[in-house]
């Protein structure tokens, strides 16, 4: 029987292995989704960089044909206006007036009358003093302007460069994310199998732990030793029914605190009927240890075994193979066992179980002694 219960803990513990296995590939899972958005993410800034940097490019090319068309007008001027002044010069040299008509060179303050000779001659070498001073202007600026075309093209040629680091970048984030969904589809691949190994490897082994028994727990001796009950421990039991907190319990064993009280309230009950003292029942605190005292002398029954008032009956919870509570046997039938346990809801209190439960760990079978039978007495019976 203990071999069978041995056999489900196994398979339930190949269930948890499976469901711990399933539980890291979702994370994995979950890991790689997020790696793959933040690489979507770079992507869609590098391609944005792209963008801004292209357009930058352009608006600094446009800005410089600009230039460069203004730069060329003023070049086509400063020529024109250079031969004019120089041919007006030569003809006040040999004293030749101007040959278009008085009328036809006017200005505001003169209303449309003919400007004088003399004022003239001013306006002619006026005009050509400004335009010499233009074309040594122009000459200057465009020397300015052509240091700053060619800054604006270095400028260009950076931004130029820069969008095709992000295109690349761009890449090489898009390249990421494949690679991230590859190796999320492949965990998701190891984690199963991982979950189907662990399953049939503990489904072996626990087949052939039943055929062959529990010989690789050190704690389990191979016995058949059966109990013959004992009500005293039960009657002492059964009057702390209703107590909270467990204080006398815990205090006994010599705790200053609370503890889990469970194994101390059995100890108490057997310290009470002298158990300990006889070495009937150990004096334990920890459910495992009390589980060990009982396997580790054969005195051990698996769940299935129909115990008797008094055994020590020993629970696990959640299946992973460890002890985590005790009680005292009351009664039990064929179909349920009922208990007296300390520290259920923080209380001592009766409770019932099926006796097939999975929660049902075993039993320890303490070694009472036999009930006393009266011998009748001879003289009586004469007597009689």
């Amino acid at each position: 029987a203990y071999a069978e219960e041995n056999t489900f803990a196994i398979a339930e513990d190949a269930v948890y292995a499976g469901g711990s296995a399933a539980k890291r590939g979702v994370q994995n899972v979950g890991n790689f989704a997020k790696s793959a958005s933040f690489e979507r993410k770079n992507a869609e800034n590098a391609n944005i960089a792209y963008e801004i940097g292209r357009k930058r490019a352009e608006n600094k090319a446009s800005t410089s044909r600009r230039k460069i068309r203004t730069v060329t007008d003023e070049l086509s001027n400063a020529s024109n206006v250079k031969p004019s002044a120089e041919r007006n010069s030569g003809r006040l040299k040999r004293g030749i007036s101007d040959p278009k008509p008085a009328s036809v060179i006017t200005e505001s303050s003169t209303a449309g009358r003919a400007i004088p000779p003399a004022i003239r001659v001013r306006s002619v070498e006026k005009t050509f003093a400004s335009g010499a001073n233009r074309t040594v202007m122009s000459k200057e600026k465009t020397e300015a302007v052509l240091k700053r075309q060619y800054q604006v093209k270095k400028a260009t040629d950076n931004m130029r460069k820069r969008a095709e680091k992000a295109s690349k970048g761009f890449l090489v984030a898009v390249r990421r994310a494949v690679t991230s969904s590859k190796v999320l589809v492949g965990s998701l691949s190891v984690a199963g199998s991982i979950a189907l190994i662990a399953i049939i490897v503990c489904t072996f082994f626990g087949s052939a732990f039943y055929i062959l028994g529990d010989e690789s727990n050190p704690d389990y001796i191979p016995g058949e030793f059966v109990g013959v009950g004992n009500e005293a421990i039960v009657e002492v039991a059964a009057q702390q029914v209703g107590n909270v907190g467990g204080r006398p319990y815990w205090s006994w064993y010599g705790f200053y605190d609370r503890v889990e009280w469970c194994a101390c309230f059995v100890s108490w009950c057997a310290h009470k009927c002298g158990y300990i003292e006889d070495g009937i029942i150990p004096k334990f605190a920890v459910v495992g240890h009390g589980m060990s005292w009982f396997r580790n002398r054969g005195q051990w029954q698996g769940r299935g075994y129909h115990p008797k008032p008094g055994d020590i009956i020993f629970f696990d919870w959640d299946g992973d193979g460890l002890g985590n509570h005790v009680g005292i046997v009351e009664s039990s039938d064929d179909t349920y066992v009922y208990t007296i346990e300390g520290n259920s809801g923080d209380r001592c209190r009766r409770r019932t179980y099926f006796i097939s439960s999975s929660m049902i760990m075993g039993y320890g079978i303490p070694a009472y002694p036999a009930p006393e039978t009266v011998e009748p007495d001879e003289k009586i019976l004469k007597n009689n």
